[in-house]
């Protein structure tokens, strides 16, 4: 129960690393005003999650998050301190372009088997160079996705961390566009160009790049929900030491975990009186009777037809059913078919149908991005499996997959957020919806502070001018 009484217990900021006190039985975000509040609401749900750098109750700047030698959060230099660091790099240890890079490093690192032969095939280093360029991005994937799900497994997710974090997965969306770009680059190799070293690269394969499979495992994807590749485990194709760390990132939080304990203590969908799922309830089933005597009233459309327009209104109605059933939900659930909690899934509609409304367009552009993310890696993936059917047919692939028809089947199977896809089934046209009550609308829009006095009388104003209004 959100308005219960308990202990208080401390939160720390990972921006400006202050304590304050907040109650498990408040709203997690009450403290921060109405920017907080929207971003984390009532106690409950999805228990904490673990092994997360941010609980551990040190304030840690998530916008320049380091570790030291034990994996822990480096201190952040004083002023002075770094002062002195930059007056001595500039004059004992002056930093030059390649050395910072690791150039000599990287620029270093293509060996092409084939040269080993005497006669080195054209289009491997493309190929080498093509797929240590998608390592060297999916590291900084990584990186920002580990910042993302470190900022929300906090229990209380400040309003402009919210649009931290959102500004990283546009980060991540960006590169993976230029992954789908880097696809081309790679098809100007001919099927002919390609076999030319294509048989000295037995048993490598992309299937063991290690760093695809924690970017998977850090969105959410479970070992039980991949496509066995042949009879054992995904890992069991890798090195001990790259399947430890495939292994340590699916046991880790992941993006959709963290993300379905937030949206589950959205506030404003149950927030006094205000039941939002009954009004929203309500709202379907006007918008329901409006399609039913629409066609009714359209002339121009034969009986048959009628029939079958009012059956497929009736269709739309009953994939409600086990939207208004949480029972019927938590069945889905069960059997895999949805992967948010019932309470998740009602706060991203309510967010979705009032996502102009200033409070909630930082977590509507949040959404909105990890579609994005999901989208593109499943187009990532639909291309890839076309570039590899276009070079090599139905070949089995160099790791012993069945190649294209395994590639393919993971384009749909392999998806994370597909209830963020699906919540458009359950969107009603704005004129459908009741108004909401004043108080909500006062807290979802701009305000000094909540609680102020001019914030009270900003509101009390607002409501004398709709009861006159009402009146005349």
């Amino acid at each position: 129960d959100a308005s219960s009484a308990s202990e208080p217990r401390a939160a720390v900021c990972p921006v400006t690393g202050a304590t304050h006190a907040t109650s498990a039985g408040a709203p997690a975000g009450a403290s921060g005003g109405a920017g907080a509040a929207a971003a984390a609401g009532k106690a409950g749900g999805s228990p904490p999650v673990a092994r997360t750098a941010s609980l551990t109750g040190n304030p840690i700047n998530v916008r320049s998050m380091t570790s030291g030698a034990d994996g822990g959060p480096v201190r952040e230099m004083t002023r002075e301190e770094r002062m002195r660091f930059v007056h001595s790099r500039k004059s004992d240890k002056p930093l030059y372009y390649g050395s910072y890079l690791g150039l000599d490093r990287v620029l270093g690192s293509v060996h092409p088997v084939s040269r080993s032969l005497g006669k080195e095939a054209h289009d491997e280093h493309l190929f080498i160079s093509t797929h240590q360029a998608y390592e060297i991005w999916f590291q900084q994937i990584i990186h920002e996705l580990r910042s993302v799900i470190d900022i929300f497994a906090f229990p209380t997710v400040p309003a402009k961390l919210v649009i931290v974090a959102a500004d990283r997965m546009e980060r991540v969306s960006k590169i993976q566009a230029l992954l789908l770009q880097q696809l081309s680059i790679l098809e100007t190799m001919s099927p002919m160009g390609f076999l030319e070293f294509r048989d000295l690269l037995f048993p490598a394969s992309g299937f063991q790049s290690t760093q695809f499979r924690v970017v998977e495992n850090m969105l959410g994807l479970k070992s039980d929900s991949r496509i066995r590749y042949g009879k054992t485990g995904y890992c069991s194709f890798l090195a001990d030491k790259d399947a430890a760390i495939v292994k340590e990132a699916e046991d880790s939080p992941t993006l959709l975990e963290v993300l379905n304990m937030w949206l589950e203590r959205t506030p404003f969908v149950e927030l006094g009186d205000f039941d939002f799922w009954a009004h929203y309830r309500e709202a379907v089933n006007a918008h329901a009777r409006m399609d039913h005597a629409s066609i009714d009233a359209n002339e121009s459309v034969g009986p048959a037809n009628k029939l079958k327009l009012h059956e497929d209104v009736d269709s739309w109605l009953a994939t409600f059913d086990q939207l208004f059933d949480e029972e019927a939900y938590a069945a889905a659930v069960k059997r895999g078919e949805r992967r948010l909690s019932y309470a998740a899934f009602k706060a991203v509609i309510f967010i979705e149908l009032y996502a102009e409304e200033p409070i909630l367009q930082g977590p509507a552009r949040l959404l909105k991005l990890v579609r994005d993310v999901d989208e593109l890696l499943t187009l990532w993936r639909h291309n890839h499996s076309l570039m590899v059917h276009r070079m090599l047919g139905a070949k089995m692939g160099t790791g012993g997959s069945s190649g294209f028809h395994y590639l393919k089947a993971t384009t749909g199977k392999h998806r994370v957020f597909s209830d963020l896809f699906d919540i458009a089934t359950y969107l009603v046209p704005d004129a459908n919806l009741p108004p909401l009550p004043h108080d909500i609308m006062h807290r979802l829009g701009y305000v000094l502070e909540l609680g102020s006095d001019a914030s009270a009388a900003a509101a009390s104003a607002a409501a004398a001018a709709e009861a006159a209004s009402a009146d005349a």
